[in-house]
């Protein structure tokens, strides 16, 4: 189904979709990102921060709030982020897409404390440095590695809020 999480509108019609096919949700992953300027050590545009917020941040929490009502008790929320949104991986490139991922990380910590009475899991997963158009053919990690590096954050017994890094196959310390 058709789904633009910087549009309202999409949001609410992918929803209504997805209630109509199912009565809960028990994983719920999001993927949405944009790195407009992930190489540049240059500070981002006004448009590109913008633009970068809209989709990494706030269009991806708008959507998680919107199926929090249709997840499961005892279900799951994945964030595919980035490590590169944490202070300690810090660097002086892709200010918009850093700063954009620690929001994602820190909403990732706040909702694991705001759903642990449905004992649902949120689980923010590092994938790697992947071969694709933002990672480029240098990255390591080809797109099936990353994949295998997903799944087993999402089904490695973590606690809720732990920051799975796909890299290492271990929680990020």
């Amino acid at each position: 189904m058709p789904l633009d999480v910087t549009e309202a509108d999409s949001i609410s019609g992918a929803v209504a979709q997805i209630r109509q096919l199912a009565s809960h949700v028990d994983l719920l992953v999001n993927n949405a990102g944009v790195a407009p300027e992930v190489m540049s050590v240059a500070p981002p545009s006004r448009e590109a921060l913008r633009d970068t917020f809209a989709t990494n941040a706030e269009g991806t929490i708008f959507f998680t709030e919107a199926l929090l009502e249709l997840l499961a008790d005892k279900g799951q929320v994945v964030f595919i982020t980035t490590k590169m949104g944490t202070p300690q991986n810090a660097g002086p490139n892709g200010t918009a897409y850093r700063v954009s991922k620690a929001a994602i990380n820190m909403y990732a910590a706040v909702l694991a404390q705001r759903v642990a009475d449905r004992h649902i899991r949120v689980t923010p997963i590092h994938p790697g440095w992947v071969q694709t158009r933002l990672g480029g053919d240098q990255a390591p990690m080809t797109p099936e590695q990353a994949a295998e590096a997903i799944y087993q954050g999402i089904t490695a017994p973590l606690a809720s809020g732990q920051f799975w890094d796909g890299e290492t196959n271990s929680v990020l310390a």
